[in-house]
């Protein structure tokens, strides 16, 4: 058997497993799209107990700054890449994957409830994107971060192939929550909803997004997604275990 047959088979199997994982993935998206569109928003008022979805600007309790853009917010995720060649081909690394999230209140016209920061599903607009070129200067803000976090920007052969990604939640963003609406176990007794009730996850139902996408943009996304992952990953699963029972003279 050649190198290459064998690099061949070797991908076949791996296509074959993420054909599996993407239909799976493709599953539990449609799944989860089906429950946006079956659950009405309510307002913050008249919040019942249960699995529920609310929008409004966010109120924070505490906040940070965002490792690269020092932006001021309650949530950040920053993630930096880099790229390993192997021969002919590479792949990306991550070397930095930074993530901090305070609870906060979500305010609408009626009034605010508390977002727990408990495994939540953050499905946040990219703030910032950058890789770096070859011979190119660098931002100061990217600069500075790779100072403050020892990130070394350069090797024996010139710059090195990085790649540097942030998403944000900002004190006054427009966000969607799909959660479960419990009674918050730091209050007594009954005041009002806004502290008697907080959102977050819970044991009976794996739904908890965060989101500053609107909801109708939420479900765009997860239609293409679906509909790719749940016919494209079987395409594959049988297009990589065909070449690989023709590879072993299986009928």
């Amino acid at each position: 058997m050649s190198k290459s047959e064998d690099k061949l088979l070797f991908y076949s199997f791996i296509g074959a497993g993420f054909g599996i994982w993407s239909f799976i993935k493709g599953w539990k998206s449609w799944r989860l799209k089906r429950v946006i569109q079956e659950i009405p928003t309510s307002k913050v008022r008249s919040l019942a107990l249960g699995l529920a979805e609310v929008t409004g600007t966010i109120m924070p309790l505490q906040v940070t700054q965002s490792p690269i853009l020092k932006k001021t917010c309650v949530f950040h995720h920053c993630k930096v890449e880099e790229y390993h060649s192997s021969g002919k081909s590479g792949h990306w690394v991550t070397i930095e994957d930074l993530k901090t999230f305070f609870p906060f209140y979500v305010q609408d016209e009626t009034g605010k409830v508390l977002i727990e920061n408990s495994d939540a599903d953050v499905r946040v607009q990219i703030d910032l994107k950058y890789q770096t070129r070859a011979f190119s200067s660098c931002p100061e803000h990217i600069a500075a971060f790779c100072s403050e976090r020892g990130i070394a920007r350069s090797g024996f052969l010139g710059g090195k192939p990085l790649r540097f990604t942030e998403y944000v939640l900002e004190p006054d963003d427009y966000v969607y929550i799909l959660g479960t609406a419990k009674d918050n176990p730091q209050v007594k007794e009954f005041v009002n909803n806004q502290d008697n009730i907080i959102m977050g996850r819970s044991d009976d139902t794996p739904y908890y997004v965060i989101s500053d996408y609107s909801e109708k943009e939420l479900l765009e996304q997860l239609s293409w997604k679906c509909y790719l992952s749940i016919f494209g990953g079987p395409i594959l699963f049988l297009a990589c275990c065909g070449y690989i029972m023709w590879h072993f003279g299986i009928k």
